[in-house]
């Protein structure tokens, strides 16, 4: 029989795969979100109508940009110090403002703005820890020891752009706002339907656009960070790797030297390697 440890760690990292594959589609959030429901036990329910879910469609670029892609670029691009909010969404130009400009929209007096913000920030915070996941994988230390010298900064880390297509400097920054966000978490015991006790986790937290209201945000940051600390608690740092071809984070169920997400990349670097 399969350790029940070992099945959550696998199950945890398969959702890792899925929220950190630069070809996400905006659609995919609500199907990460109902799963890490599940994956946690979290005491939380996803509504379809949920405005923070609902409101992707915001970070939809032009041109049929791949949006992680048009974040990317957004994020290289250099910025003015005296740039406003608004003047961030004329530069890097979602598809939101311009349709919202026909209807008469008037960003600077609308959440639309905030909830673009926000997206933008989660996104950014998921490249990041792409960046984390990276820096592990390439240590001979334990993440225990990695994590801990990235925060105080002693862990060098080159300030250029790698895989993921940001700069590292972020990277002790991005521990520090996971840690913040696991704390806004706790576990208790609900009573079920059936009369049965079940652990359950629970969150408690102010959004600083949206309050507390529920049915206006998604604590999806938090749950990312849970599953992030969750999965290399239960051995996850010798289950995973970066394909040699695409790049892209993949997990494995059995150690070894898997070195390509996929057959398609096995085949495809064996007619011409991708990553130099």
């Amino acid at each position: 029989m399969a350790n029940p440890d070992f099945v959550k760690m696998i199950s945890l990292g398969k959702w890792l795969e899925k929220f950190l594959d630069d070809d996400i589609r905006p659609w995919q959030f609500l199907e990460l979100a109902r799963e890490a429901v599940v994956l946690l036990s979290a005491e939380y329910e996803v509504n379809p109508n949920n405005g923070f879910l609902k409101d992707i469609d915001l970070v939809k670029p032009q041109n049929n940009e791949n949006f992680i892609e048009a974040l990317k670029r957004s994020l290289k691009e250099k910025k003015d110090n005296n740039e406003t909010k608004l003047d961030t969404i004329k530069r890097i130009g979602s598809k939101s403002y311009e349709s919202g400009l026909k209807k008469g929209i008037d960003f600077s007096k609308t959440i639309l703005l905030d909830r673009w913000l926000e997206w933008r920030q989660l996104l950014l915070f998921r490249l990041n820890v792409i960046v984390l996941f990276e820096e592990i994988n390439k240590s001979d230390l334990l993440w225990d020891q990695v994590i801990p010298k990235i925060q105080e900064g002693k862990h060098n880390i080159p300030d250029k752009p790698n895989g993921s297509g940001l700069g590292l400097c972020y990277s002790n920054r991005t521990v520090e706002y996971l840690i913040a966000k696991y704390s806004q978490q706790s576990e208790t015991f609900l009573k079920q339907k059936d009369g049965r006790l079940k652990k359950q986790i629970a969150y408690v937290f102010t959004h600083p656009f949206r309050g507390s209201d529920p049915s206006e945000h998604f604590p999806l940051d938090i749950m990312l960070s849970r599953i992030f600390f969750d999965f290399l608690l239960l051995g996850g740092q010798d289950y995973y790797g970066f394909c040699d071809y695409c790049g892209k984070f993949y997990v494995v169920q059995r150690k070894g030297r898997k070195r390509f997400c996929s057959d398609i990349c096995r085949t495809a670097n064996q007619k011409k390697p991708l990553k130099e």
